[in-house]
């Protein structure tokens, strides 16, 4: 069997599922299926392929296109999900040596460097932003809201008078989605200069149902 079968496989695995991803995740995967695993992988046989094989490919595409690890990480997770298909299917042995991702060592941590602003220069940053930039920055930081949270928020989700902030739903991609997690649906503070500058948005956009950031 083709390693280009058990994609196709992977790819009804995610269409079909009782509990799919979000629509952003499975476009994550396809993406990495169809313009990594694909065009290096499709035509050879699955169980032909060595773990040493994916290891250099790997360590190749990182130093050719300069990737941060969790990203060549992802390719190789999802490679393996490849394979799981393919043995759930009975395409493969259901055993450990029929994956050989599960050999192929790769670095999951990220070499970006955190800058740490003081609190003068997050605030001149701040300042720079336009609007609506400067909400939903502001917005972010001082909740820990995801930006797709933050994008999703309608006025009827900020409760003035008890300063909080209830996540309902998402904005990807131009797509309205469900929260990650249960807990992304628990009411969140709003406090301090992030409910005066919401307080501020609502005032421009009083005559609309359109999100706090939203211009």
């Amino acid at each position: 069997m083709s390693l280009a079968e058990s994609i196709q496989h992977e790819l009804d695995d995610q269409s079909d599922a009782v509990d799919p991803k979000s629509h952003t995740t499975i476009g994550a995967y396809k993406r990495i299926l169809h313009n990594r695993l694909v065009p290096r992988w499709g035509k050879q046989v699955a169980l032909g392929i060595e773990p040493l094989e994916i290891e250099q490919w790997l360590k190749a595409v990182k130093k050719e296109e300069r990737l941060e690890n969790p990203t060549v990480d992802k390719m190789r997770r999802v490679m393996s999900l490849v394979y799981k298909s393919g043995m759930r299917y009975g395409l493969i042995p259901r055993d450990e040596a029929s994956n050989p991702l599960r050999f192929v060592r790769c670095k999951t941590t990220s070499e970006y460097e955190t800058l740490i602003l003081t609190p003068k220069q997050a605030f001149d940053l701040l300042m720079a932003l336009p609007e609506p930039e400067r909400t939903l920055t502001l917005l972010a930081a001082a909740t820990g809201l995801r930006v797709s949270e933050c994008l999703g928020l309608q006025w009827q989700d900020v409760d003035f008078l008890k300063h909080q902030i209830f996540v309902r739903r998402t904005w990807v991609s131009s797509r309205v989605g469900l929260p990650k997690s249960a807990a992304s649906k628990a009411p969140v503070p709003m406090q301090g200069s992030c409910r005066t500058g919401i307080r501020r948005r609502r005032t421009r956009n009083r005559e609309t149902g359109c999100l706090p950031v939203a211009g």
